[in-house]
């Protein structure tokens, strides 16, 4: 009687889950009971509390209508972030995800352990996916010597015998998705108004600038060698054009700042970006986004403190050899390269994603975490955080 207690308050979890995502209830949120004919009933209560939903259930065991037993269970459930996977091709047709040899993906979490990626001790959740069922070519293509320390999905209805070409290693499972994921579509920032323009933020070779107010400016190009520093106060900066940082340029980030460039960010060889004292930085671009070699983008080594989205009209994002990278890239329109000797820590999104030889993508965990990334882009359902039984 008490294993189906259990069983009966599991089924109005899973009952109160399913009415969140499909039914989209919201609050006050109702009651919910139901009865197991020959079981018993549940009952549940759902709560909401930054930004998480607490559901309560009871399930209470019967014969011949006398209770039997009782049991409590208590789940935490959230949105689920575009981050919860180390890589993930929205595409639908053809190859959309290719692995070369040497290219390795595995897991960490930051906020877990307190720590950066340890080499000497890789996770087991670096999955990758994709919507595509292709199989000629293959959705998804493992070359020798590439590594997943992880699962590999495919489009729902896929066979992964046929759509995945692996000659590699996967240590985890071949997986057909339960329904294809439809990335959704990120709007671009609203811009504050009555910002202080200027047609060019230009700083010339070797130069030192600081910017301590939000701008709007028709273009901005940093020049090699020099360095550019966005200050407190601020919080958002708008480029009309193009945002180019030249040759072994830096620019500092020493506030929670927006910077939205509508047309194309280039970063050249060499230059980097520094986020300081745990501050946030996320970037919107309109246009496309070049990373080329030996850049350091965000050596805070903290995942959580970069957030790039490239809105419909970004179709190319590429990372030049060399190149560290501490942050997610969401780009639902863009092919994503990713070249030769490239570490990224985080996690990408895109249209097609091609990773070369080499390369290593280490997904931390805790970019999925709402509480700990409270703006990240989400899913519109709910997934277990937690579980425990109360009684």
């Amino acid at each position: 009687y008490r294993e189906r207690a259990l069983a009966l308050a599991e089924s109005g979890i899973d009952v109160a889950i399913a009415c969140l995502n499909e039914e989209d209830i919201s609050e006050p949120y109702p009651g919910i009971s139901g009865e197991i004919p020959e079981m018993g009933t549940f009952s549940v209560e759902i709560s909401a509390s930054d930004g998480t939903l607490t559901i309560t259930s009871i399930g209470c065991s019967k014969r011949n209508d006398k209770e039997k037993a009782q049991r409590e269970v208590e789940v935490v459930v959230s949105l689920d972030t575009v981050f919860n996977i180390a890589a993930f091709a929205g595409g639908n047709e053809g190859n959309t995800i290719t692995i070369e040899e040497g290219a390795e993906i595995d897991s960490y979490d930051s906020e877990g352990t307190g720590q950066a990626y340890d080499p000497a001790n890789p996770g087991s959740e670096g999955h990758i996916g994709t919507n595509s069922k292709s199989t000629s070519p293959e959705a998804v293509k493992i070359e020798e010597d590439g590594n997943i320390n992880g699962n590999v999905y495919i489009g729902a209805g896929g066979d992964v015998d046929k759509a995945i070409d692996k000659k590699g290693n996967v240590y985890g499972e071949l997986l057909a998705l339960s329904e294809n994921r439809e990335l959704p579509q990120v709007d671009p920032p609203s811009i504050p108004p009555d910002l202080f323009y200027e047609e060019e933020l230009k700083v010339e070779e070797g130069e030192s600038k600081h910017v301590y107010d939000s701008s709007h400016y028709g273009s901005i190009s940093v020049g090699e060698e020099s360095h550019l520093t966005f200050d407190t106060g601020t919080t958002f900066i708008y480029v009309e054009g193009n945002m180019s940082i030249e040759e072994n340029a830096d620019i500092t980030i020493a506030t929670d700042m927006t910077l939205y460039v509508a047309g194309n960010l280039t970063f050249a060889e060499g230059a980097k970006i520094e986020i300081q004292n745990g501050h946030k930085l996320i970037i919107y671009t309109g246009g496309n986004i070049q990373i080329r070699e030996d850049n350091f983008v965000n050596p805070s080594e903290n995942s959580l403190n970069l957030t790039i989205y490239g809105l419909d009209n970004c179709t190319s994002v590429s990372f030049e050899e060399g190149t560290n990278f501490y942050g997610a890239i969401y780009a639902r329109n863009a092919s994503i390269e990713i070249q030769e000797s490239v570490g990224i820590y985080g996690s990408i999104v895109g249209e097609k994603i091609y990773i070369q030889e080499d390369t290593f993508i280490h997904y931390d965990k805790a970019l999925n975490d709402l509480d700990k990334n409270p703006t990240v882009l989400t899913y519109d359902y709910y997934v277990v955080r937690q579980w425990r039984e109360i009684r």
